[in-house]
């Protein structure tokens, strides 16, 4: 005896119902897939934007670093000068200068670390002296700043012990 086996013959609108779930997963599959390419997008223009933002924080540190190095030799030769210069027009337009020099620097601030306990975020001590209070600062050997509110020199200064 042979074994046959009766195959149902589908109509057209069941044939047509099979093809809409068959389309219905695929939609559904491709949607997902686009989803989750447009978030992979979103996340990889919010690292880019974030990896830009950093450079530039790191190219002003570095600019703002290198400016404070000239201002520093400006200070120091402000210092040294010798009296019989000090009245000349033209050494205190340079010292006018000098003086202008760091305030166009948006988001940059001096640390003043005088008569503040000493705090390694801030400062670093080269030198320990005898004082009423320990771990005090009582001079500053070199200013610090901040930019942005972020330390980008610390203070070089001399605490008591």
């Amino acid at each position: 005896m042979e074994n046959k086996q009766k195959i149902k013959k589908l109509t057209p609108v069941e044939v047509l119902k099979g093809k809409f779930v068959e389309a219905e997963k695929l939609r559904d599959e491709y949607l997902a897939g686009w989803q989750r390419a447009k978030a992979d997008y979103e996340n990889l223009k919010k690292g880019e934007s974030e990896r830009a933002s950093e450079s530039i924080r790191y190219f002003n540190k570095d600019w703002v670093l290198r400016i404070l190095g000239l201002y520093d030799n400006l200070e120091m030769a402000n210092k040294h000068l010798p009296d019989e210069l000090k009245d000349d027009e033209w050494v205190k337009a340079v010292m006018a200068i000098q003086n202008q020099f760091l305030e166009g620097i948006e988001g940059l601030e001096e640390i003043e670390p005088i008569g503040k306990k000493f705090n390694p975020e801030e400062h670093e001590a080269l030198e320990q002296e005898e004082g009423k209070e320990p771990d005090l600062v009582i001079e500053v050997l070199q200013k610090g700043y901040k930019l942005d509110g972020q330390v980008i020199r610390p203070a070089k200064v001399k605490v008591s012990k």
